[in-house]
């Protein structure tokens, strides 16, 4: 039981923090929460989240499927350590993407639409279950715990895009999209984040 709780857990809050940088998905849940309300953006939060569970759930089988030996963890730290370090650097430079213009999609339909074509969650989700599993922070080997892992990362996108559809209801038209903090600090962790696999890395070497 502990272990199915901390998957939901450590499943969240990864999946909550992943969502912070600023882009087309939680600007558009900020939207949505401004102009529709947050009951259409639970509505936008929930499709993001059936896809993301879609995608991560592909990202956990690919992650079984290269971790069970000594050489295919430290294949899958390195290519972790490059991907992090890759990542801090993006997000340090990208700029955050403004305003898309309002289509006749559903707040539902759009979200399916918008996650469907983030196909960067999958290495995003192969790379960080692989980094969870080999430090034991979940456990992914049977149904139930992989079931488990995929509804806290499921909640945590959906409640990290309710967050931001909250912003937006409270900040209205004065809304500022461009946050930029919150993709320094982004990079700043996943940077951080490479350097301490790297030299955890090289001391077991």
């Amino acid at each position: 039981m502990i272990i199915l709780l901390l998957n939901i857990l450590v499943g969240a809050m990864v999946s909550f923090a992943g969502s912070l940088p600023v882009g087309v998905i939680n600007i558009t849940a900020m939207q949505i929460g401004w102009s529709k309300g947050i009951r259409a953006a639970c509505s936008f939060a929930v499709a993001c989240a059936v896809i993301e569970a879609i995608y991560s759930t592909v990202a956990v089988v690919a992650a079984n499927a290269f971790i069970h030996t000594d050489s295919q963890r430290t294949g899958a730290n390195l290519v972790s350590i490059v991907v992090l370090l890759i990542g801090g650097v993006y997000y340090w430079r990208k700029h955050p993407t403004g305003e898309r213009s309002s289509t006749g999609l559903n707040v539902f339909s759009k979200g399916i639409l918008l996650s469907l074509i983030n196909l960067a969650a999958v290495p995003f989700w192969l790379v960080y279950t692989a980094i969870l599993q080999t430090h034991h922070w979940i456990s992914i080997n049977s149904f139930p715990t992989i079931t488990t892992y995929i509804i806290g990362i499921s909640l945590g996108t959906a409640l990290a895009l309710l967050t931001f559809a909250t912003i937006g209801k409270q900040a209205g038209r004065h809304l500022n999209p461009n946050v930029q903090w919150i993709n320094k600090v982004t990079g700043t962790i996943l940077f951080g984040s490479g350097l301490i696999q790297a030299a955890t890395l090289a001391q077991g070497l």
